[in-house]
């Protein structure tokens, strides 16, 4: 437990540190998307403040000698947590970027109704997801 609970603190550093860092790269070009990353930032950082909770009450218990400060990661490859992002949208799912170059791939997603009719499978998904983590949230 002494050296795992230092990895995960470094962890969840990195992570917000990771995030952050996707949002302000994305903000000019993608705010949406950028707001998302906000999102996910944020019940992150709730999460995060519930389990640093419970490693400062493990670093008071007795016979625990290790360190809850946070560490470097050696885990520093394009994706880890530790890595310095590079945010960037494909081409493909640039809609803003469709819509500045006047592209018609707008007008295939209008036409395509099995598309169309996934992606509303996929934004009800999604809302479905978030009325959950507004409710446990609450509670």
């Amino acid at each position: 437990v002494n050296n795992e609970i230092r990895c995960l603190m470094t962890y969840i550093h990195d992570e917000e540190c990771y995030l952050q860092a996707c949002q302000t790269q994305l903000e000019p070009s993608c705010p949406g998307l950028a707001h998302q990353v906000g999102l996910r930032c944020l019940m992150h950082s709730r999460a995060n403040a519930h389990l640093l909770q419970c490693m400062a009450d493990i670093a008071q218990l007795p016979g625990f000698s290790g360190s809850i400060s946070v560490s470097v990661s050696t885990k520093n490859s394009p994706g880890d947590s530790a890595s310095t992002p590079h945010a960037h949208i494909p081409a493909q799912f640039n809609v803003q970027q469709d819509l500045r170059d006047d592209t018609p791939s707008l007008r295939v997603i209008a036409e395509d109704t099995d598309l169309r009719d996934d992606l509303e499978d996929e934004e009800e998904a999604v809302q479905v997801f978030h009325d959950v983590l507004c409710v446990s949230a609450d509670s």
